[in-house]
């Protein structure tokens, strides 16, 4: 008995063991078994990820926070904050434009929360620990970092008493989640009447006013969209007026979900919102239905027991498509197909990464004008010191950390890569995968032809793997038959060849010019038959830092009962 084809798409992504034998469901003919250091479309396809490429680096230091600092559309910055200090790098040019000392230590960065201002000239920092602080751009060059010069500062802001988390609504600086007070709002005066430092309260419509939440519980984040949102340690909470703004006198709350939140900033898309649940391991969703206020959803649902470890913190990219990456607490990451305009049912497809060297802090997506630009922080120890080293993405680049060597006439050297020094590297010459090679103490290092554009890094394993085969006959499923996949055909578009259940194809033609390295292929590989097993499953991977998309698996699958 033979069944074609195998699998047409991938858009669910790494799907959960649990779901092994589910035939039942759509997600398994969409779905992996593993999806590493690939991303799926939500049209179908998976293809590689792209790479984090290098832009500037911090010496002497192991952990970091970043925050996005959007100004302009063609003017973005990266707000990093390291063991009692704060730097500030241009996203375009990698420039540090502003360094100077921050009260956060390395222990503290972590549970700071920041929120940009209207007119992206004003960032403020929320610390239970510390004053909260404002860093202030002045265009087009000039920085400045200091403690927020509050007109009636809350009396129960001292220290070690001071909010965790801040953001803007309606007009106000909301703040919350001090340590002795962890139900209370804090609100501003409005903007109109003052600035969003003011904390004046009064009887006025445009004054200042305190809040308590009625229910236990601590705020770990606030967020504003259709209404003011209020995540604490145990619930969701939106803040409620009768008139159309929360003012003194009119304020209430309404608990609209009961699941809890970890301390970390929620990511706004529209009107919905994305938090992180207090064990690090699931995403939520919530959003507003006129039918029911607000509902929430577990986006990480069809990849539980996935994640080698919890999530340390996310952030989301809006464009091209969307995708939701995740800082895991192990320094590797995760990343995930969000397409919830789907026709049927929304697409979430998760897929797991690492790097070739190193362990991601963070990352941050920042949104530029007609392009998301995610930043990576990454630290590696080079020649016995340790540097943060900050990346940008590059979904058409495939070796991380990478850096190139240009020349106007065709050479052989690689010179002062200091921040690779002493490693290993992979290296494109002119686009042709060349040996590898280990850099000196000075970064240098030589290859063995002569090339004009000379690219190294570190390449990384891009694998992708079937689900267990199911299909439904008239008898049932053949979930306990033996399967053969054999006729085996990649369809892959734009790609070099890939390994085929650990076998690469021969991937040079005829036509194919000597001393150049291999077109990019559009169409179908064929691979060899292999052996009867109890899954039938098929692998696909690259292990040269050469791009891969696959489209659909091909063939036909042998099944035997006995």
């Amino acid at each position: 008995m033979k069944t074609y084809p195998i699998q047409s798409s991938f858009e669910f992504g790494q799907v959960s063991w649990k779901f092994y034998s589910r035939y039942d469901l759509g997600i398994h003919g969409r779905g992996l078994d593993v999806c590493r250091n690939m991303i799926t479309d939500p049209r179908g396809p998976t293809e590689s990820r792209g790479s984090f490429n290098a832009l500037s680096s911090l010496s002497g230091v192991t952990d970091a926070q970043l925050m996005d600092f959007p100004y302009k559309k063609d003017e973005v910055y990266v707000i990093i904050l390291t063991n009692l200090k704060i730097d500030v790098i241009n996203v375009d040019t990698g420039a540090n434009v502003y360094s100077a000392a921050s009260p956060y230590t390395s222990t503290e960065i972590g549970d700071v929360h920041a929120e940009q201002q209207d007119g992206n000239k004003v960032m403020y920092f929320a610390h239970p620990d510390h004053v909260p602080q404002e860093l202030v751009f002045t265009p087009p060059s000039t920085w400045a970092l200091g403690a927020i010069g509050f007109t009636a500062a809350p009396s129960e802001w001292v220290a070690n008493n001071y909010p965790s988390t801040v953001a803007f609504g309606q007009g106000r600086s909301l703040w919350g989640g001090c340590p002795d007070d962890p139900q209370t709002l804090f609100a501003s005066r409005s903007y109109t009447v003052a600035g969003y430092d003011d904390m004046t309260t009064g009887s006025l419509a445009t004054d200042g006013f305190k809040f308590n939440l009625t229910k236990r519980g601590k705020i770990e984040w606030i967020n504003s969209t259709k209404s003011i949102q209020i995540g604490t340690d145990n619930a969701e909470h939106i803040i409620t007026s009768a008139g159309l703004v929360v003012k003194t006198g009119d304020v209430s709350h309404d608990e609209q979900s009961g699941y809890g939140s970890k301390p970390i900033k929620p990511v706004t898309l529209g009107l919905e919102t994305l938090y992180l649940s207090p064990d690090g391991r699931k995403i939520r969703s919530m959003w507003f239905t006129n039918e029911e206020d607000y509902v929430s959803q577990d986006i990480t649902y069809t990849a539980d027991g996935e994640f080698p470890s919890s999530i340390k913190k996310f952030t989301l990219a809006k464009k091209p498509d969307m995708i939701i990456w995740c800082v895991l607490e192990d320094g590797t990451f995760a990343s995930c197909t969000y397409f919830k305009e789907a026709t049927e049912s929304p697409i979430i497809g998760w897929h797991f990464h690492a790097l070739g060297d190193g362990l991601v802090k963070d990352l941050v997506a920042i949104e530029k004008g007609s392009e998301s630009v995610v930043v990576s922080a990454v630290h590696r120890n080079v020649d016995g010191t340790d540097y943060i080293m900050i990346e940008k993405y590059d979904a058409d680049t495939l070796l991380d950390a990478r850096e190139t060597e240009v020349h106007g006439s065709p050479a052989d050297t690689i010179t002062g890569h200091t921040e690779l020094a002493l490693k290993t590297v992979q290296v494109l010459a002119d686009g042709a995968v060349h040996p590898d090679v280990t850099l000196d103490v000075n970064g240098d290092g030589i290859i063995t032809y002569d090339a004009s554009l000379i690219e190294i890094g570190f390449s990384f394993l891009q694998e992708m793997k079937t689900l267990p085969y199911i299909s439904q006959g008239s008898q049932g499923t053949n979930a306990s038959w033996k399967k053969r996949p054999n006729k085996i055909v990649a369809r892959v578009y734009q790609s070099s060849y890939p390994l085929i259940n650990g076998v690469r194809p021969p991937d040079r033609r005829m036509t194919d010019d000597m001393d150049t390295p291999v077109p990019l292929f559009t169409g179908d590989i064929s691979a060899a038959n292999g052996g009867y097993d109890e899954f039938g499953q098929v692998e696909i991977s690259q292990d040269l830092p050469l791009k891969l998309i696959v489209t659909a698996i091909l063939g036909d699958m042998g099944q035997s009962s006995l």
